[in-house]
């Protein structure tokens, strides 16, 4: 059999990935991948599971039981927004400005890869990398995190200044 039979014999089956297309189970999601464990983001993040596709939309079951219809626009899958033991620690941090520029703030990482602010309301955090999370929604959109110890350094196009959070408790 030649090369070019066994390339095309390894495409049909799956086993060489195409550059440009996603590998299920690896990165954002492209299409409702059926069995993935993702946060629906929206209103308040909420983990669920991928039931179905439903002419592109997923039906997602929530942790209720509850079923909802969701574009996979506003899915992130579960192993790539962190949680317990992942990455950060989950628990309080005092952010505050090292240049005493801005007032500081406290910010919870809670579990499933959320957070609340100083005033609760939520949004989600994802793995950017090794050791800098983004948040994707809510009051800190757009900003990143960068690991530093135990603690992080904020910063971001809507922040007026780099913050420094160290843990609380």
């Amino acid at each position: 059999m030649t090369l070019y039979r066994h390339c095309a014999l390894a495409l049909t089956l799956g086993l060489l990935p195409l550059p440009g297309l996603a590998t299920p189970g690896i990165g954002p999601l492209t299409a409702c991948e059926v069995g993935v464990e993702v946060i629906v983001a929206g209103g308040t993040p909420q983990p669920g599971v991928i039931e179905a596709d439903a002419a592109g939309m997923c039906i997602v079951r929530l942790p209720d039981g509850d079923m909802t219809v969701a574009p996979v626009e506003i899915l992130t899958r579960a192993s790539d927004a962190g949680g317990a033991g992942e990455m950060v620690a989950l628990g309080t941090y005092a952010c505050t400005d090292p240049q005493g520029v801005a007032d500081g703030f406290p910010v919870e990482i809670t579990e499933g890869g959320t957070y609340r602010d100083q005033y609760g309301i939520s949004g989600t955090w994802l793995r950017h990398s090794a050791d800098v999370i983004s948040f994707t929604q809510g009051p800190l959109n757009s900003a990143q995190a960068q690991l530093d110890g135990t603690g992080l350094i904020l910063a971001g196009p809507n922040l007026f200044t780099t913050f420094t959070c160290a843990p609380q408790g």
